[in-house]
């Protein structure tokens, strides 16, 4: 057990506090549209309440299909209890995520604390990742990422207290988070592994806990045995998607574009062949995540998910480069035996976390390299305090932290008005203006036919199911569907119709009194096949708040009430 003063557990209560209403505060409206990952989320935790089954109809699963992206299990199954607790909504599917990411601060500053033993930089950790825009942004969408983040903190916090105190529960504390973290996010699934092997090698090699370290194999068997299954059944799909190796991915491409500019000479057969390209890209990709354009430069608002602020503020890059280099300074030349394994076994952690970004395509992602959130607060802390001590007068030393503290609330204070502020009318027209438009029509109108084309809403059935909180039952019986490419697309079920495009074959379904709800660009078509058969219709369109005129018109989405 840590001891804390009273005032530095005051300090700390109110740094988790304001953590908690950065990362609660209009949690369902901000940001205002769910991307189709949050609703599927919801929309299969609620299925599995109702019903104990997916929206396939699969009993209690370990892998969810969801749309043919195979979803892990355990933030699925988390979010039922706020379901059950406060209903459908996406404050519901937000909230586990942002209370995951409350804790988190707790575990960054105990990890720091255990490192150091020293209050003032494990506060300062604390606050950073209170405040962190990687931390903040991700923990307020209801997906799975914090909750692996979250889990992998939580292996890093026991065994690096079990280093210090040997005390071995401690050490099946850790080894059960990572064996966990293992259906929460595939980040897990390469940083756990790795993380595990460090903490085997430490616990046999330094710390002669040979026996202990036997007794992880039972929990470790399980856990891949249930992976193994997972794979089988489609765990792979999502990898073949994202992955940086397969035939038809860029870097295969581009070995074939270099060797047909070398006519595929001995030369570029050499050099130009999967190991070498592979080993080059994937040493790039790596590096690139501690370039300090990636830690410092914003990321592009259109991409959806993406964290849109960088890992570090500004005035904080120079004192990670400081802390990283101390670290590795301290790894080396540590006398103190504890010390230098928790020195080690916190490098191990830093070099092992971009692993999940770098094997995927157009790293550095941030979306998954969360499993490094932690190392940023922890070494810039240490960073600054140690730069702190090289100014030999108290008072100049003052000054200079308290300049930097200025800056840094200065660029807190940015982060927060981009995010609050600026960031949700980008997103609103950029993203599910359509599905949110739709759904409120849903919510209020009667229980009519109801035609909603793929082309102007991605995923359909999950939005509209999510919004009308349909039947379980009934969405599992009478869902008929298609596959194409390994993607499950729902043409149907119960009064809802999701064609690909809106076009005379799907408006022929329109019967007796249907919705049709159509972009500006499937309008025209859908306006002219009405008036050519004399149908009708009555059409409310609704626009974007923000954008330009052009913009707005655009984005417009029309309700068209036929009755025949």
């Amino acid at each position: 057990m840590l001891k804390l003063s009273k005032k530095i557990l005051i300090s700390l209560a109110l740094i988790a506090f304001m953590g908690l209403v950065f990362r609660t505060l209009w949690l369902d409206r901000i940001l205002p549209n769910p991307d189709w990952d949050e609703v599927s989320t919801g929309w299969n935790a609620y299925s599995i309440i109702k019903t104990g089954s997916d929206e396939w109809g699969v009993r209690f699963p370990l892998l969810f299909r969801a749309f043919g992206d195979y979803k892990l299990p355990l933030y699925i199954y988390l979010v039922t209890i706020p379901i059950r607790i406060f209903g459908l909504s996406i404050f519901s599917v937000r909230i586990i995520s942002a209370l995951i990411g409350t804790l988190s601060i707790l575990f960054v500053f105990v990890i720091s604390h255990i490192i150091w033993k020293d209050s003032k930089k494990s506060l300062f950790a604390a606050l950073l990742m209170a405040a962190s825009p990687y931390s903040v942004v991700y923990s307020r969408i209801g997906l799975d990422m914090i909750l692996a983040s979250g889990l992998i903190l939580l292996a890093i916090l026991s065994f690096m207290q079990f280093v210090r105190k040997r005390i071995a529960w401690l050490f099946i504390v850790s080894l059960c988070a990572l064996v966990i973290s293992l259906f929460a996010h595939n980040l897990a699934r390469v940083i756990a592994p790795l993380l595990l092997a460090a903490e085997l090698f430490i616990g046999i090699f330094y710390l002669k806990k040979t026996k202990l370290m036997l007794v992880a194999i039972i929990p470790i068997c399980i856990g891949l045995g249930i992976v193994f299954l997972q794979f089988r059944s489609g765990g792979l799909s999502r990898m073949k998607q994202i992955g940086l190796f397969g035939e038809q991915k860029g870097a295969v491409i581009q070995i074939r574009e270099f060797r047909e500019d070398h006519k595929n000479n001995l030369y570029s057969r050499l050099t130009e062949n999967k190991a070498s390209f592979y080993f080059l890209s994937i040493l790039e990709q790596y590096i690139g995540h501690f370039s300090p354009i990636f830690l410092t430069q914003r990321n592009d608002p259109r991409i959806s998910q993406q964290g849109y602020y960088p890992p570090l503020y500004t005035i904080m890059l120079p004192f990670y480069f400081i802390g990283l280099l101390l670290i590795a300074r301290n790894a080396v030349i540590e006398s103190d035996k504890t010390k230098r394994l928790l020195y080690l076994f916190f490098a191990a952690w830093i070099l092992v976390s971009p692993f999940p970004s770098v094997i995927t395509d157009g790293a550095p992602l941030d979306r998954r390299y969360l499993g490094a959130l932690g190392t940023f607060e922890i070494l810039c802390s240490y960073g600054f305090f140690s730069s702190l001590t090289l100014i030999a007068k108290v008072n100049q030393r003052k000054i200079a932290a308290l300049l930097v503290g200025v800056v840094l609330c200065f660029e807190i204070g940015l982060f927060v008005k981009y995010y609050f502020g600026d960031l949700p009318r980008v997103w609103d027209y950029r993203f599910g203006f359509e599905s949110k438009s739709i759904c409120e029509y849903l919510k209020s109108s009667p229980q009519y036919r109801v035609i909603v084309s793929h082309h102007l809403m991605s995923e359909p059935q999950v939005f509209t199911a999510f919004c009308t909180k349909f039947d379980p039952k009934t969405f599992q019986e009478t869902r008929k569907w298609e596959e194409k490419e390994n993607w499950f697309f729902t043409r149907s079920y119960g009064r809802f119709f999701f064609p690909d495009t809106m076009n005379e074959a799907a408006l022929d379904h329109a019967k007796d009194t249907s919705i049709v709800f159509v972009g500006r660009d499937e309008y025209l078509l859908a306006v002219t096949y009405l008036r050519q058969r004399n149908i009708r219709f009555v059409e409310t369109s609704t626009f974007p708040k923000y954008g330009t005129d052009e913009e707005k018109d655009k984005k417009r989405v029309t309700m068209i009430l036929i009755n025949k």
